[in-house]
């Protein structure tokens, strides 16, 4: 339940952040509302926890993968390409970089089958990159790019939480909180605003959502479903996100899956349930024949 939840609403959240940079606001001010909100309502969470068992360098580990740099990164890229772009490839990455770090720094060694629905992954994002480079506007590749760069960045959130074993309020404190201790000087001293342009009605928005709903609810959620899976099978949640951002950008944006988006779709969504071993009946009935010894 945590897992799904977390899905849809890190599904719907790069729909909601696209609407604003196409409207009226700054990828620096979507930042700064998120964490100005998260900051101080998290803050008593985190003055309870402190850093408790978490090393400096941990809470900014933490930070740097669910926070400010993680949003930073994918808001940009949501200026250059469709919000389905950035619903399939970053949560795809993350589960291939997550893979990797999991083997490199936690021992957890990929089996065959994970193997193969990583494969599968690569092969639908490789689908979206050949649609950015052969289309009229060569900045989506850009974006893509960036929604890669975001993919590994979250991965470092996603190994941490497992490494550390941090309380799932915990966790959402420190990315909230240093996030907003760090970049909110920064923006009001040197970055570009729009925040005195926008509506009332859409920084209410943006508010709720960016401040509460992604910045807490959703990292909670995803945080209690690592606590009870594990970093590796976690991610399997996150097969839902493409399927949601696709759908809520047809009503709230006008923007229609291509062809190669939905066949994109498909291949990542099959990849991550058979990488987490999901879809593993088919493989397990071939390692039991290649291990079966003749009589």
């Amino acid at each position: 339940m945590a897992g799904v939840g977390a899905a849809l609403l890190w599904g719907i959240w790069p729909t909601i952040s696209r609407y604003s940079v196409q409207s009226t606001l700054l990828p620096w001010d979507i930042v700064f509302i998120r964490f100005a909100v998260s900051g101080l309502l998290l803050l008593p969470v985190l003055l309870k926890f402190k850093l408790k068992g978490i090393p400096l360098t941990g809470a900014l580990l933490l930070m740097t993968g669910a926070g400010a740099p993680y949003v930073i990164i994918t808001v940009i890229g949501l200026q250059y390409t469709p919000a389905s772009h950035g619903g399939l490839v970053v949560p795809s990455f993350n589960i291939i970089f997550s893979t990797i770090g999991a083997a490199l720094l936690l021992g957890t060694k990929p089996t065959v089958t994970r193997l193969i629905g990583l494969s599968l992954i690569f092969l639908g994002c490789g689908t979206i990159f050949l649609q950015s480079f052969s289309g009229s506007d060569p900045s989506q590749l850009y974006g893509d790019l960036l929604y890669v760069l975001g993919g590994f960045v979250y991965a470092i959130y996603t190994v941490s939480s497992q490494k550390y074993r941090v309380n799932a309020w915990h966790a959402a404190s420190i990315v909230a909180v240093f996030s907003a201790f760090l970049y909110i000087p920064v923006y009001v001293l040197f970055l570009p605003s729009a925040l005195s342009q926008a509506p009332v009605s859409e920084l209410a928005m943006q508010a709720v959502f960016q401040g509460v709903v992604t910045s807490i609810m959703a990292i909670f959620l995803f945080s209690s479903a690592i606590a009870a899976l594990g970093a590796a099978r976690a991610v399997v949640f996150l097969a839902l996100m493409p399927v949601f951002t696709l759908v809520s950008a047809i009503p709230i944006l006008g923007e229609w899956p291509t062809n190669l988006e939905a066949l994109a779709l498909v291949a990542i969504v099959i990849g991550t349930l058979i990488a987490v071993e999901i879809l593993r009946k088919p493989f397990s009935l071939f390692r039991r024949k290649r291990d079966a010894k003749p009589s």
